[in-house]
């Protein structure tokens, strides 16, 4: 009976209906330069306070209702689906891996939250929830340079969390922007934008703060950052969220941001465009995903996607587009609904050694591209057919239609669980209609590892493991289900047509989420491979940076309340070496980690200090060698 729902579900067409979003128009002043070619990266403590792990999306009530909804879908039974929805696999040969090696090697936030990009000149940016991780990938004699998201946000003032970063390389202008979040609470949460002055990022950044409370409530924060560039203009996405409610009341809205890249690439005040009330009929549309160009920027005009992503069943698409710039006064936000041939669903925990889950969040579309007039677009959800999390490939036949059309594809060999992918666009030319996804893996047999399929007209290749896992990702505390990763990152390179790079997580020693970057080409892009062997890639080929080096410190307490912690470190004479951090911390269980590594040798004292509540303060002996 629920085959025949679902079909009837699927050929049902609903009438697209007219939305009326709202927009303002905004400065934003330039609030600081920042010169990453004189800065004294020895001075970075790398401090990180986090309770148990980074915050989930939309807050731990929506995680309880995610983990009683997927625990609920458990017991239901598993049904078959069209042959055509199935991905054969085989049809097409495998992308070649030419390297990978492991990168962020100094990781204190949780989960990773994995992005990636890398400029004509070979610069690779990759980014975790802890820090930045720099390099020339074409001089390999020259250290990596590693920098806490705190350190690189020094000059606006003491970043109390920062976390959920994303990168993004513009082909247009040759440089990179940068954006994270601060804080998690209506008094404390902005989004922080930073624009390189050109393909190095070891330079000048100017340095921007977006208002996280736009609009002033006494209640909500942003959270979950998207971004993508046009030929003209940045667009970031970003939730609106309530604090101490559950997830039904949480989520407010999404917004989208529209800004002159051109303004700060060059250091200027800002002209952007805030889009809000963004609903359909009457509901506000959630995770809008910008899509990004495949071959080279698109424009002016930009799409965004979204689906029903906590739903436990559910076929609908949003299309949505902004027309031009926003200096146009014609430019408007259309929104669509278009059905998919293929339902997606809530996806399972995926299963890991030990006994151990990985938290997979929800169906939210993680990665979405257009070229030749077509978006790709990929999701995590249930398999009905084996009950396992894996891989949702949408593809949008011409967005532009009144009533657009979308194929489902699940990619599954029926014996691992795939999570949070993203996929890239790896042709020669425009013209070429094929793309490399990458995601996660795990089983109760495998560590979490890195792998990656190609698609090209309708066929997939078999799916290549890029980095096995060498342990299980867990942490004290837990109840044998962890964090993955919010995210993943993925980037053509644009001066080299048929290769993309991505950065994804593998389970490394101790618990730990590492990360693995990798340079892939579509199978009939030519050219001598530094890594041919899928097995010489099993073990880490870590680049390991100088800076910095030594021992991190780590303390957890338990905080009776949402307090403001002071985390000082004295000498042993008494005297103030640094504030190492200032923040709100959650109630509960809590761990703030920094390196020692600007330390000489001798003892200092770290006190970590409750401002509310002074008798819940305590100090810690650090001893360096």
């Amino acid at each position: 009976m629920k085959n025949v729902f679902l079909l009837l579900l699927s050929c049902f067409t609903i009438a697209l209906s007219a939305q009326n979003a709202k927009h303002q128009s905004l400065k934003v002043k330039r609030s600081a330069i920042v010169d990453l070619s004189k800065a004294d990266f020895n001075s970075d403590f790398f401090p990180a306070l986090q309770k148990l792990e980074a915050p989930s999306p939309d807050g731990e009530s929506y995680r309880s209702y995610l983990a009683s909804v997927k625990e609920k879908m458990k017991a239901e039974p598993l049904y078959d689906i069209p042959e055509k929805n199935i991905a054969s696999l085989g049809e097409q040969p495998e992308p070649n891996i030419i390297q990978g090696f492991e990168t962020n090697t100094l990781s204190t936030g949780r989960p990773n939250d994995n992005d990636f990009a890398i400029s004509d000149e070979g610069w690779m940016i990759s980014v975790v929830n802890s820090h930045i991780h720099f390099e020339d990938v074409n001089n390999t004699e020259e250290d990596p340079t590693l920098i806490s998201l705190q350190y690189f946000a020094e000059s606006l003032g003491t970043y109390s969390f920062a976390y959920d970063p994303k990168v993004e390389y513009d082909p247009e202008t040759g440089a990179f922007v940068l954006a994270f979040l601060n804080g998690y609470t209506a008094n404390n949460t902005n989004i922080v934008l930073g624009f390189s002055l050109s393909g190095n990022p070891n330079g000048l950044w100017f340095l921007y703060e977006l208002e996280g409370n736009p609009f002033s409530a006494s209640d909500i924060w942003s959270d979950y950052p998207m971004i993508s560039f046009s030929e003209d203009e940045l667009f970031l996405t970003i939730n609106l969220i309530k604090e101490g409610v559950s997830w039904q009341e949480g989520f407010t809205q999404t917004l989208i941001w529209q800004i002159d890249k051109n303004d700060g690439f060059s250091g200027q005040e800002l002209d952007t465009r805030l889009w809000y009330d963004i609903n359909f009929e009457g509901d506000p549309i959630r995770n809008l995903i910008p899509v990004e160009g495949g071959f080279s920027s698109k424009g002016p005009d930009q799409f965004f996607l979204s689906n029903r992503n906590f739903a436990e069943n559910n076929d609908t698409i949003f299309v949505l587009n902004i027309s031009g710039v926003q200096d146009d006064e014609n430019t408007e936000l259309s929104i669509k609904y278009a059905l998919t041939d293929l339902p997606y669903t809530m996806p399972p925990n995926g299963r890991q050694p030990n006994n151990r889950e990985l938290q997979t969040n929800d169906a939210r579309i993680l990665g979405a591209c257009i070229e030749i007039g077509n978006i790709h677009f990929v999701c995590n959800s249930k398999n009905p057919e084996t009950g396992f999390v894996e891989v949702y490939h949408g593809i949008i036949d011409d967005p532009y239609q009144e009533q657009p059309e979308v194929k489902g594809t699940f990619i599954s060999n029926g014996i691992h669980d795939f999570g949070y992918p993203n996929l890239c666009f790896t042709g020669q030319e425009p013209m070429d209609e094929q793309y490399i996804i990458a995601f996660s893996y795990c089983s109760p047999d495998d560590f979490p590892g890195v792998a990656a399929i190609f698609y090209q007209d309708g066929e997939y290749s078999d799916i290549l493991f890029i980095k096995d896992g060498i342990g299980t990702i867990y942490y004290s505390g837990g109840n044998n289900q962890y964090r993955w990763g919010d995210y993943s990152g993925i980037q053509y390179k644009y001066d080299t047509p048929g290769t993309v790079w991505l950065s994804n997580t593998f389970g490394g020693i101790g618990g730990q989420g590492e990360t693995w970057v990798a340079q892939l080409t579509s199978p009939d892009q030519s050219g001598e491979l530094i890594e041919t062997s899928t097995e010489a890639l099993t073990t880490p080929q870590a680049r390991i940076a100088p800076n910095p080096v030594g021992d991190l410190f780590e303390v957890s307490f338990e905080a009776p309340a949402g307090d403001v912690y002071s985390m000082e470190l004295y000498n042993a004479n008494g005297q103030l070496v640094k504030i190492l951090l200032k923040a709100k911390v959650t109630k509960g269980a809590n761990q703030f980690i920094f390196s020692t590594h600007p330390l000489s040798s001798g003892m200092y004292i770290l006190k970590v200090l409750n401002e509310e509540q002074p008798e819940y303060s305590f100090e810690k002996k650090v001893i360096v060698r």
